[in-house]
């Protein structure tokens, strides 16, 4: 728990939780007590262990027994034709591992989990890692167990990944060839039709990132390239070549790109490892589309990396996993103007791993989940510094008419709040303009617009005395008018009772 001295009290930050009306239906995220952070705003590793996770290259995460609770799937290295899938539990704990043969005898990779046969189950899809290459699905039935289906053959696979590449709402599957890059339509039953090179050659793929880059509710692609080094964007649904939204890159780029809005300008942006395994590029995202040339920042690690924020600022950070004979996870965390800060360093027990972020405890911050080959270790490394809480406000997800105006309640479970304190994007917000009750338990913000659209949150400070108390909540509330926010015709900040009786009600 973060603690600061402002006379004549000792103060402490409290975290909350967070509500907010998605598609009219009410939902609430948990957030933990606050814990001892550093100066960056993470909490000191503390690992829980789990052994007997042989030869894992990648980590994908799903729910598969539908319990609510993330569980992981990772395979073997060793030509032992298994694979493993992991069970989450509440606690952020994992359990033992169940070991699934998929009958491929040699480095089997996971692609990825998807509804590959739209019966509502999460499933998994496997490929060889040799030359004859062949995929597998593994249908699941909600409950943890899956059925292994026959062999199918594809192409000789440098990378392949699961999106949605057309309007059918079926997975489909993108296949990284050595000079190409190709697309096998999802048949719904867990196969795929006959692959289909995009158009134009492209010399040297390694990976591929599918992802919704103009917001389009298409999906993009994002394909390393080593000749030159760049990153080729492709926008769906066509998937031409559009040589101008290239990202450019300072070096050869090695495994997966990444990508998050770095610079908070609304436009998401790309990062990308060197192959030399000590930077990074930031490429930024134009207006519209397209990419900025390339930016090295130094930041030392393995081949993967995740970009996500991580320490609740508002601002994307990168991590990097460890090096096969590295055991530090290394962060540059993210900074107003899309630049990173110099890394972090973070000592993990083992060497060389894989892993992904994901809220493995259900307490609102992303965890990092790994799997190390050198001993044979899965690790969860929880996150508990998220100090604060973010509503996001945007028409498309709260229902929020631009031009109506909008109340964030913070409603603290402590009896001596000493002050709030609300920001928008990582900044503290004052009165005026469109904010009304920057420093009060009710932000108002009137109008809704472009300009105030985004993340925001708040720091609450109690008494000492307090600092054990349970959160309460924040509430995004929608008020159907621009300026009557609780609909009984008088503006008026004060009326709860009122303001939480519009919870979930639409505008007429």
């Amino acid at each position: 728990m973060r603690k600061f001295l402002t006379a004549p009290s000792l103060l402490t930050k409290q975290n909350v939780s967070l509500a907010v009306i998605t598609s009219g239906v009410l939902s609430t995220t948990p957030q933990p007590a606050a814990a001892q952070c550093d100066a960056n705003g993470l909490l000191i590793p503390t690992f829980s262990r789990l052994a007997s996770v042989t030869g894992a290259v990648s980590v994908v995460a799903g729910d598969f027994d539908e319990d609510g609770f993330s569980d992981f799937a990772t395979e073997n290295d060793f030509s032992t034709g298994y694979i493993s899938v992991i069970p989450g539990l509440a606690d952020g704990e994992l359990g033992a591992p169940v070991s699934l043969f998929v009958d491929i005898s040699y480095r089997p990779r996971l692609v990825g989990a998807a509804d590959l046969n739209r019966d509502g189950h999460l499933d998994l899809l496997v490929r060889s890692g040799n030359q004859s290459s062949i995929y597998r699905a593994l249908l699941g039935d909600g409950m943890g167990n899956f059925e292994l289906m026959d062999p199918r053959a594809i192409a000789d696979t440098e990378d392949a990944a699961l999106g949605q590449l057309n309007d059918d709402d079926i997975p489909d599957l993108l296949i990284v060839e050595r000079n190409r890059v190709s697309v096998a339509y999802g048949v719904g039953d867990g196969t795929f039709g006959s692959a289909t090179a995009l158009p134009a050659r492209i010399f040297a793929p390694r990976a591929v990132l599918i992802k919704d880059l103009d917001r389009d509710g298409v999906d993009d692609l994002l394909i390393s390239d080593l000749f030159p080094p760049v990153v080729r964007v492709r926008y769906g649904p066509s998937y031409l070549p559009e040589t101008a939204s290239a990202a450019v890159l300072p070096f050869a780029p090695v495994g997966r790109p990444v990508v998050a809005d770095f610079n908070r300008d609304g436009d998401l942006d790309v990062a990308v490892r060197g192959a030399s395994g000590t930077e990074v590029s930031v490429s930024l995202g134009q207006e519209g589309r397209g990419f900025a040339s390339g930016v090295s920042f130094a930041l030392y690690g393995g081949t993967e990396i995740h970009a996500a924020d991580l320490n609740d600022d508002a601002y994307a950070d990168l991590l990097a996993a460890p090096a096969n004979s590295g055991s530090t996870i290394a962060v540059c965390f993210g900074r107003p103007d899309g630049t990173l800060s110099p890394q972090a360093d973070y000592e993990h027990p083992y060497l060389g791993k894989t892993g992904t972020l994901v809220d493995a405890n259900h307490d609102g911050a992303l965890d990092f989940v790994s799997v190390s080959r050198f001993p044979e270790r899965a690790t969860v490394w929880t996150n508990q510094c998220m100090a604060g809480l973010r509503a996001t406000i945007t028409p498309e997800k709260n229902l929020v008419e631009r031009g109506s105006g909008v109340v964030l309640l913070a409603d603290v479970n402590a009896a001596a709040v000493v002050s709030y304190q609300w920001l928008f994007r990582g900044e503290p917000i004052a009165d005026g303009g469109p904010y009304q009750g920057a420093n009060t338990s009710m932000l108002r913000i009137d109008p809704v617009s472009s300009a105030t659209e985004g993340d925001y949150r708040v720091q609450v400070s109690t008494l000492a005395a307090d600092a054990a108390s349970p959160p309460a909540n924040v509430a995004l509330i929608r008020a159907c008018g621009a300026s009557d926010i609780n609909a009984d015709g008088i503006v008026d900040l004060t009326d709860l009772a009122e303001l939480l009786s519009n919870f979930g009600r639409r505008c007429e």
